[in-house]
């Protein structure tokens, strides 16, 4: 949550520093923002299942004589 607020704050500062540039100068912060979104849901998406696959990995039981 604090990288998303941060990256919006700096988005809003940057267009209020200088108004004739507001359309243009935040360009290259929105892909960055884009990214770093991305680069969030990739790790969020490889812990869980990196902890799913150890919750639900097999144990062997042991075997019962006949």
């Amino acid at each position: 949550f604090g990288n998303i607020y941060a990256g919006e704050s700096i988005l809003e500062a940057m267009s209020t520093m200088v108004p004739w540039l507001s359309p243009i100068l935040p360009i290259p912060f929105y892909f960055l923002e884009v990214l770093v979104g991305f680069v969030q849901a990739l790790v969020f998406m490889l812990l869980t299942a990196v902890f799913t696959m150890l919750i639900a990995e097999h144990q062997e039981g042991p075997e019962h004589a006949h």
